[in-house]
């Protein structure tokens, strides 16, 4: 060995199988991400199923009109307001029965995503500061 060289150390090989994730960091992470994932799966498939299953308000007439005359056609007066004969008119129809149970089953996992979201988030990061 030449005594003007410097000693290198040779660098440790890492180990061929890591550490596992213990079951108490898994759980922080599920709790942490969880409801985070829900809540944006549920504006997804909200809108989803909303833009798929849209329909197109169709005119009855096929002549065109300008917007002042639809402005003009619009009975607005403070006499029509509060009439209680008055039906309210969906923009754009009835919505099928596969759509309404689609935005109450979104309504409810949006409700559980954001009634679990902070929650998870304490309670994960708690699991993950107290881990060993």
């Amino acid at each position: 060995m030449n005594p003007e060289q410097p000693i290198v150390p040779q660098p440790e090989p890492l180990p061929t199988n890591p550490k596992k994730m213990r079951g108490r960091t898994k759980l922080a992470l599920w709790l942490m991400i969880g409801p985070t994932v829900l809540l944006i799966a549920t504006f997804a498939l909200f809108a989803i199923i909303n833009f798929t299953t849209a329909q197109t308000l169709s005119t009855t007439t096929t002549e065109q009109t300008s917007l002042q005359d639809g402005v003009s056609s619009a009975d607005t007066t403070p006499e029509s307001l509060f009439d209680d004969d008055a039906e309210p008119q969906n923009l754009f129809g009835e919505q099928s029965t596969a759509q309404t149970i689609g935005n109450v089953l979104l309504f409810i996992a949006g409700a559980v995503g954001v009634a679990t979201w902070l929650p998870g988030m304490i309670a994960g990061i708690i699991l993950l500061a107290t881990r060993k």
